[in-house]
C-alpha cells in the first residue's frame, strides 16, 4: 500500500511504480519502435514477448476452440496418427502422438500457423502448446497458453507391468511424468476421451436489467410513481444515481464476448427501453419489456429480479447480473454451476444485524433481513450474511419452488413499484440462501472485486485491476456518500474503454470503440 499522506495522485503513481506498470509501459514504448504487421504488437513478459493479435474483438472461447480445430486438422492432414485427450478438465485438450514424431508433429501443427501471432511453445522437451496471442489496443496480452492446445509426446512402453499390478496392452503409451489425465495409458486401438462428467453441458442464458433516467417518458413514469409511494422510503431508494446509465452495459456486455462467450442468449430487462447502441436483430440479444413479466410499471429492481425466472424461452440455468458487474478473467460454465441441479453462490461473510427490517435500513439490506427472518420462519436455521455483489447463478427451478412455499411475499414484492424496506431480494440473495436450505446451492465463488467508485483511491484500484487481472469478476459501483459520482464516472468509462476496447458483434457502429466487430 502507498502511504496515505501522499497526495492521491502521487500514491496513484507510486502504486503503479511497485506493480511494475512503470516499466511495462517502457517496455511497450519500445517494441512500437520494432516493426511489426498490421494488427498485431509484442505483449506478455518482458522477458519473452509474444507477437499478438490486436484485431477484435477476441473471445477466449473462441480462440481455444480455433486452436485445437487447426492443430488436429494439420496433423489428419499430413496423417501424423495421435490421440485426443485432455488434462484436467476436458477444454484442456491435449493431442498425444508417438515420442519418435513428436518432433514432426510439432512441425507440422506450426506449419499451419495462418500468421504470425500463432505460436508453437516448447515448454519442455515432450511438451509444445500451440497457441494464439491475443492482446488489447494497450499491449495487455489477453490470450496465451492457457487457451493453447498441448501437443505431448509418450513413450511406448517396454515393460508390461504396471505400477497398480495390472498389465498394459502391447504398444501401449504412457506419458512421461505422472498428470491429471482423463486416461493412465493409451492403448493402440484406444479411443478419444473428449467428454469429462464434471463439465457443465446444459445450456446458460444472460439476464441483465437496466434503466436510463435520461428518457422523457420514463422519468414522467417515475415521478407519478414517487408521488404515490412517498412514505417511508429509504433515500437510497431513490437515489439518482441508481437509476442513471454511465454506458456500463455496453462493456459488461463486451466483458461477456471476451470471458464468457459459451453463453446461449443475453435477455435485457428493461421499461421499453433500448440503448442507442444495441443491435435488437442479433440473434444472441433478447428485449424483455417489464410487462411480459410484471403486471405493472415498477422502479424496484427487488420486484424485477423476483419475476426474472417468468422471462418466456429463459433457459433452467442463467446467470442475473446488474449492468455494472463485469467478467474480468476468463470465466467457464463450471465455475457457476457443480451439476445440473446444484448452482454456486458467494457469501460476502458481512454479517447482518440482528434487528428486524425497519425503514432506516438501506434497501438491500432491509431485503436481506426480510429473507433472513421468512427462512428462519419456515426452516429454523439463521442466515447470517449478505451475499457479493458479483455475478448470480440462477435454476428457474429452485426460484419457482421458492415462489410456490412463500407465494404472498412474492406477490407483494413484485407489485412494490420502489424499493421499499418490506422488500425480499429474491434472485440476488433469497434464492441462494433457500437453495442451499432445500439442497440445491452451495457457497463457493470464484474471485471477485467490488469497488465504491467514490472512493479517494479508487483510481489506483482501477489500476492494479487493469493492469494485475486477478479478478474473474468485478463490480464497480456508486455508493452514496459525499464523493464526486461525475468524476468517478468519467474515471470509470476511461478504464472501461482500456478493458473492453472493442466493439462486440450486437453493437451498432459508433466512433466509441476503435475497431467495430462484423
Amino acid at each position: 500500500m502507498s502511504p496515505s499522506f501522499l497526495p492521491p495522485s502521487l500514491r496513484r503513481q507510486l502504486a503503479a511504480f511497485k506493480r511494475g506498470d512503470t516499466l511495462r509501459d517502457v517496455i511497450r514504448a519500445r517494441r512500437d519502435l520494432v516493426k511489426t504487421p498490421p494488427e498485431a504488437s509484442e505483449a506478455g513478459p518482458a522477458f519473452r514477448p509474444l507477437l499478438a493479435s490486436t484485431s477484435g474483438p477476441h473471445s477466449l472461447h473462441q480462440i481455444r476452440a480455433d486452436a485445437i480445430m487447426r492443430a488436429t486438422e494439420a496433423l489428419i492432414s499430413h496423417d501424423v496418427p495421435f490421440h485426443r485427450i485432455f488434462r484436467g478438465r476436458d477444454r484442456d485438450v491435449v493431442l498425444v502422438v508417438h515420442e519418435e514424431i513428436f518432433p514432426t508433429a510439432c512441425e507440422v501443427i506450426e506449419g499451419s500457423a495462418p500468421s504470425e501471432t500463432w505460436h508453437l511453445t516448447r515448454p519442455s522437451s515432450h511438451t509444445a502448446i500451440f497457441l494464439h496471442a491475443a492482446a488489447d489496443l494497450s499491449g495487455h496480452l489477453i490470450a496465451d497458453s492457457a487457451q493453447g492446445v498441448r501437443i505431448e509426446g509418450w513413450r511406448a512402453v517396454t515393460d508390461l507391468h504396471r505400477p497398480d499390478d495390472g498389465e498394459y496392452p502391447e504398444g501401449a503409451l504412457v506419458p512421461p511424468a505422472p498428470g491429471p489425465y482423463s486416461v493412465p495409458f493409451i492403448a493402440p486401438d484406444g479411443t478419444e476421451t473428449t467428454s469429462d462428467a464434471f463439465t457443465f453441458t446444459e445450456p446458460i442464458d444472460v439476464v441483465y436489467t437496466w434503466v436510463d433516467n435520461s428518457d422523457p417518458d420514463w422519468r414522467a413514469r417515475y415521478a407519478r410513481a414517487l408521488g404515490e409511494e412517498s412514505d417511508q422510503l429509504h433515500a437510497g431508494a431513490t437515489d439518482p444515481v441508481r437509476f442513471t446509465s454511465f454506458d456500463e452495459l455496453r462493456y459488461s456486455l463486451r466483458s461477456v464476448l471476451t470471458y464468457a462467450d459459451w453463453v446461449r442468449n443475453i435477455y435485457i430487462v428493461t421499461d421499453g427501453q433500448v440503448p442507442e447502441w444495441l443491435d435488437t436483430s442479433h440473434s444472441r440479444i433478447k428485449m424483455v419489456d417489464h410487462l411480459q413479466i410484471l403486471d405493472a410499471p415498477v422502479f424496484n429492481s427487488h420486484a424485477i429480479e423476483s419475476r426474472l425466472h417468468r422471462i418466456p424461452g429463459l433457459s433452467e440455468h442463467y446467470l442475473y447480473l446488474n449492468d455494472d458487474v463485469f467478467f474480468g478473467n476468463e470465466v467457464f460454465p463450471e465455475d457457476f454451476f457443480a451439476s445440473p441441479t446444484v448452482h454456486y453462490f458467494a457469501p460476502s461473510y458481512q454479517a447482518l444485524d440482528d434487528r428486524p427490517a425497519e425503514p432506516a435500513d438501506p434497501p438491500i439490506m432491509a431485503a436481506a433481513k426480510n429473507g433472513r427472518d421468512l427462512l428462519e420462519s419456515a426452516f429454523g436455521k439463521r442466515v447470517h450474511f449478505k451475499m457479493e455483489h458479483t455475478v448470480h447463478p440462477q435454476q428457474r427451478s429452485v426460484i419457482t419452488a421458492l415462489e410456490a412455499q412463500f407465494p404472498q411475499e412474492f406477490e407483494r414484492v413484485g407489485h412494490s413499484a420502489l424499493r421499499h424496506y418490506q422488500d425480499i431480494s429474491v434472485a440476488s440473495s433469497l434464492s441462494h440462501w433457500y437453495g442451499f436450505l432445500t439442497g440445491r446451492a452451495i457457497p463457493r465463488a470464484v474471485p471477485v472485486f467490488y469497488t465504491n467508485l467514490t472512493r479517494s483511491d479508487a483510481p489506483q484500484q482501477l489500476d492494479a485491476l487493469y493492469s494485475l487481472r486477478r479478478y474473474s469478476t468485478f463490480c464497480l459501483n456508486f455508493e452514496r456518500g459525499d464523493g464526486d459520482w461525475e468524476s468517478a464516472a468519467d474515471e470509470m468509462v476511461s478504464f472501461l474503454k482500456k478493458y473492453f476496447p472493442y466493439a462486440a458483434p450486437w453493437e451498432r457502429a459508433t466512433n466509441d470503440s476503435p475497431q467495430h466487430a462484423q
